[in-house]
C-alpha cells in the first residue's frame, strides 16, 4: 500500500491536513514537476526546435522524411541525404533505365540578371541565341579574371511584357559565395538594406508561415542604376527526375488548374499553350525525345487534395517509343519569377488540418483550393554515342519553395525512387560524367575537395592497426591519399610548375582531335601538343578483361614484354615487385639469445625424494603430448631458418646507400611501369558489364604510347590490368 506522507502531492492528504499543507508547501523550495513529452512535443515546440537546429546546417525541405530513411551527411552547408538504409545502387540503377529515380538538388543557388563570365571554345557562352528565346536552359562554364575554371553552371533567361529581359543562373553551393563577390564586384553593386521587414522575434503558427518569413528575410538585392540583381538562395526547391518516366511521374500528380479558376493577378493565355503542349506530350513522349533544356511552365492545383494514379510495372515501363516532336514547346510564363506572385500564392496555402477539415465538411471530392502553384519542368537530355541514354536523360521540377515536401511525397508515391548523393554520383558514373567538385582538379573547390580527402584518409590510415595498415612503400604508390598532378606533369615536361598552374584541356575541338589520333584515324595534331603540354586530358578506361579500377589509381604504360605476354596469354596476371624489409644491424643481443633459447611452457615438476639430492622429473617428458611436439618442431624449424638467414653476408650500408640515389625518386617511376595518370572516379560499370574509370592523363606522355592499350592499378593492390583508353569529351554540368 502506497504511503501518502511520502508524496508531494497535498490530494494525498487527508482533507483536514491539506489546507495545512498548501502553506507549507508554499516556504519550501521544490523543483517544479518537468512537463510531459507530449507536452514537450508539440508542433510549435518541434517546429522552434528544428529552427534551432538550422543555424549550422541548413535543412532542405525534405529533410525530415529524408532524416527517417537516409543517412544523412553535412555538405556544402546544408544537411543532404547520402544514402538509402535500406537499398544498394542495383535497384536505383534498374529503376533509372526502366522507371524513375528522384533526387532533393534544392541546394544550388539560384542567381537572377547577370553578366557574361564565360569562354566560347569550351561551352556556349550567354549570348547563346537559342538561349536568348527563353525555351532552353543551357549548361555552362564559369571562369574567373586569370582563366581558371570556377564551376560549371546551369543559365535561362527570361523576357518580360515591357521587353526586358533577365537572366536566371544555378550554381554550386561550394562556389555561390565566391561567384556572387565576383559579380557584385564587376557591376559595381551594392546591397539593398530591406527596411521593411520587422525585425521582432516573429511567432510562427506552421511551417508556411515561416517559410514566408525567411523568403522576405534572406532573399539579398544588389542594385545599381543599370543592373539588379537578387540572390534566390533557399527560395525555391529542386527536383531532379531521372528515368524513362519522368515526364509520366509528373502527369500523374500535375493537377492543371482550369481556365476559369486562374488568379487575377496572373494571365491565362500565358499558360493556356502550355497546358496543351504538356497534355499532348506527357503520356506519350519520353525525356530522351525531346531537346536538352527544354523549359515547360505550368500553374497546378494543391497536390495534397487528390492521390496519384497506380501505375503496373508493365504500363510504366513499357512507354511506346514515338517520333521527336517536331514542334517547339510555347514560350514559359514569366509569372514564375516574380518574387511577389510567389509569396502571395504561399500565404494561401492551407495547413494539414484545415484541408482535412475542408474534406471532411465536402460531400464531394475536393478539386481545387486558392493556392495555386507555379511550376517549371526542365527537360535534361545529354546523349552521347555508344550509351543508354536513359541514364542521361529525365526532367528537373523547379517550385516555389515552401511546397517542396508536398510534390516530393506526391513523386515518391507517383512509383519515384528517392536516391541520394552518393547515388546519384554513381548514375553520373555510369553515364561518364565528371561529378564536381570531386572530380575537377582545376578548380578551386576541386582542390579543396582533394585536401580535405587526404586529411580524413590520412587519419583514417592511421587510426588502423599496425599489422592491418597497407605498406604503400612496399607496393611502390608515393601518393596513395592524393594526386599530385603538378609533380606528375613535371616529370614528363621537366618543368617545376605549382597545383595552381594545374589546368585540364577543355577544348571541345582539341580533344575530338587527340581522340581521333589515338584511334588511329588521323594525324598527330602536334601544335595542340606543343601548346598544351603541361595540360591534362580527360580519359574513360574500359578494363579488357578482369579488374574493378578504383579512385586514386594508376594509370602506366605496359612494356614490349608485358604487350607479348597478353597476346599470348590474354588472361595474365602482372604484378608488381613487392620490395623486401631489410633486417635492421642495430638488432639487441637479448632478440638472438632469444631465438637460439626459445621460451617454453613451464613443466610440471613432481619431487620424488625430498632429501637434498632430490631428482625433478617432467612430466611432458614422460608423457608427451602430441600436440606440444608438434609446435616444439614448428618452433625449433623457424629458429633455425632465423640463424641461416642471420649466418648470409649482408650488405654493407654504405652499399645501400648508393642503390636508393641510384634508384627513380621521381613520381612517373616510382613504380615498374611508367605512370601516365591517375584514376579519380572508377567501379564495377553495369551499362558496360565490366570495370570502368574516369581520370586525367599528362598530354605529353600520350606521345608515348603505342596502342590505345594501358595498364592500370589500383593504390591497396600490386596487380596490372589491362583497359582501352579513350578522350572524354562530355562536359561537365550540375
Amino acid at each position: 500500500m502506497r504511503r501518502r506522507a511520502m508524496s508531494h502531492n497535498i490530494k494525498r492528504l487527508p482533507r483536514v491536513v491539506q489546507a495545512f499543507a498548501a502553506k507549507m508547501m508554499i516556504k519550501s523550495k521544490h523543483r517544479k514537476k518537468a512537463p510531459s513529452r507530449f507536452w514537450r512535443r508539440r508542433p510549435f515546440n518541434l517546429l522552434k526546435n528544428y529552427i534551432r537546429r538550422q543555424q549550422k546546417q541548413i535543412w532542405l525541405e525534405t529533410h525530415i522524411w529524408h532524416a527517417k530513411r537516409f543517412r544523412m551527411t553535412p555538405t556544402w552547408g546544408y544537411k543532404i541525404p547520402w544514402t538509402s538504409y535500406q537499398r544498394s545502387f542495383r535497384p536505383n540503377y534498374r529503376d533509372s533505365k526502366q522507371k524513375v529515380v528522384i533526387m532533393d538538388q534544392s541546394y544550388l543557388h539560384c542567381f537572377q540578371q547577370l553578366s557574361c563570365l564565360c569562354r566560347p571554345e569550351t561551352s556556349v557562352t550567354f549570348a547563346f541565341k537559342p538561349a536568348r528565346s527563353s525555351l532552353l536552359e543551357t549548361p555552362i562554364l564559369l571562369f574567373d579574371r586569370e582563366s581558371q575554371l570556377l564551376a560549371p553552371c546551369r543559365f535561362s533567361w527570361h523576357s518580360a511584357k515591357d521587353g526586358s529581359s533577365s537572366l536566371c543562373l544555378w550554381v554550386h553551393p561550394i562556389v555561390s559565395a565566391n561567384l556572387l563577390s565576383t559579380i557584385v564586384n564587376l557591376l559595381n553593386l551594392q546591397k539593398k538594406e530591406e527596411v521593411d521587414v520587422d525585425k521582432n522575434k516573429p511567432f510562427w503558427k506552421s511551417y508556411s508561415s515561416y517559410k514566408l518569413h525567411s523568403m522576405k528575410i534572406l532573399t539579398e538585392i544588389f542594385e545599381n542604376d543599370k543592373f539588379r540583381l537578387l540572390n534566390l538562395r533557399d527560395q525555391l526547391v529542386r527536383f531532379s527526375l531521372v528515368g524513362p518516366n519522368a515526364l509520366t511521374a509528373l502527369n500523374s500528380i500535375a493537377k492543371l488548374v482550369e481556365e476559369d479558376e486562374f488568379p487575377e493577378d496572373c494571365r491565362s493565355d500565358q499558360f493556356v499553350e502550355s497546358h496543351k503542349f504538356w497534355k499532348g506530350c506527357s503520356n506519350h513522349q519520353r525525356p530522351d525525345q525531346f531537346r536538352d533544356g527544354t523549359i515547360i511552365s505550368l500553374l497546378v492545383e494543391d497536390p495534397r487534395i487528390y492521390r496519384a494514379q497506380k501505375h503496373s510495372s508493365d504500363n510504366m515501363a513499357n512507354i511506346e517509343h514515338q517520333s521527336l516532336l517536331r514542334s517547339d514547346p510555347p514560350k514559359p510564363a514569366d509569372i514564375f519569377w516574380n518574387r511577389t506572385f510567389r509569396i502571395d500564392q504561399l500565404a494561401k496555402r492551407l495547413s494539414t488540418s484545415e484541408l482535412d477539415r475542408m474534406r471532411a465538411n465536402n460531400l464531394s471530392t475536393l478539386k481545387s483550393t486558392p493556392f495555386k502553384i507555379p511550376l517549371l519542368i526542365v527537360v535534361r537530355n545529354i546523349s552521347r554515342k555508344g550509351s543508354t541514354s536513359t541514364l542521361s536523360s529525365g526532367v528537373d521540377l523547379i517550385l516555389p519553395a515552401g511546397t517542396g515536401v508536398d510534390f516530393w511525397v506526391a513523386l515518391h508515391m507517383a512509383g519515384a525512387r528517392a536516391i541520394g548523393l552518393r547515388d546519384r554520383m554513381a548514375l553520373m558514373f555510369e553515364s561518364d560524367r565528371l561529378n564536381f567538385p570531386a572530380d575537377i582538379p582545376d578548380s578551386k573547390a576541386g582542390k579543396q575537395y582533394i585536401v580535405q580527402e587526404k586529411k580524413s584518409l590520412e587519419e583514417k590510415h592511421r587510426k588502423r592497426p599496425h599489422n592491418r595498415q597497407v605498406r604503400y612503400e612496399l607496393i611502390r604508390v608515393k601518393f596513395p591519399f592524393s594526386f599530385a598532378w603538378s609533380a606528375l606533369i613535371a616529370d614528363w615536361t621537366r618543368n617545376t610548375i605549382s597545383e595552381d598552374q594545374v589546368y585540364v584541356l577543355r577544348d571541345r575541338i582539341g580533344l575530338l582531335k587527340i581522340d581521333s589520333w589515338l584511334r588511329g584515324k588521323t594525324s598527330r595534331p602536334d601544335s595542340i601538343i606543343q601548346e598544351h603540354r603541361k595540360a591534362l586530358i580527360p580519359i574513360k578506361l574500359q578494363a579488357i578483361k578482369s579488374g574493378c579500377p578504383k579512385r586514386h589509381g594508376l594509370i602506366c604504360i605496359p612494356t614490349s614484354n608485358d604487350m607479348s605476354r597478353f597476346k599470348n596469354d590474354p588472361k595474365t596476371i602482372l604484378t608488381e615487385e613487392i620490395e623486401q624489409m631489410i633486417p635492421n644491424d642495430n638488432e639487441s643481443s637479448d632478440e638472438e639469445t632469444n631465438i637460439a633459447r626459445p621460451k617454453l611452457p613451464l613443466p610440471e615438476f613432481i619431487s620424488l625424494d625430498i632429501t637434498k639430492k632430490e631428482k625433478l622429473v617432467s612430466l611432458n617428458e614422460m608423457f608427451p603430448d602430441k600436440e606440444m611436439l608438434k609446435e616444439n618442431r614448428k618452433r625449433n624449424k623457424k629458429n633455425s631458418k632465423r640463424k641461416e638467414t642471420k649466418k648470409k653476408p649482408k650488405k654493407e650500408p654504405v652499399i645501400l646507400a648508393n642503390e636508393k640515389e641510384e634508384s627513380p625518386t621521381n613520381y612517373k617511376d616510382s613504380c615498374s611501369r611508367t605512370i601516365i595518370g591517375r584514376i579519380v572516379r572508377g567501379d564495377f560499370s553495369f551499362s558496360m558489364a565490366r570495370g570502368s574509370a574516369l581520370g586525367y592523363c599528362v598530354l605529353e606522355s600520350l606521345l608515348s604510347l603505342d596502342s590505345r592499350m594501358v595498364l592500370f592499378r589500383n593504390s591497396t593492390s600490386k596487380y596490372y590490368h589491362p583497359a582501352n583508353l579513350s578522350v572524354l569529351i562530355n562536359s561537365i554540368d550540375l
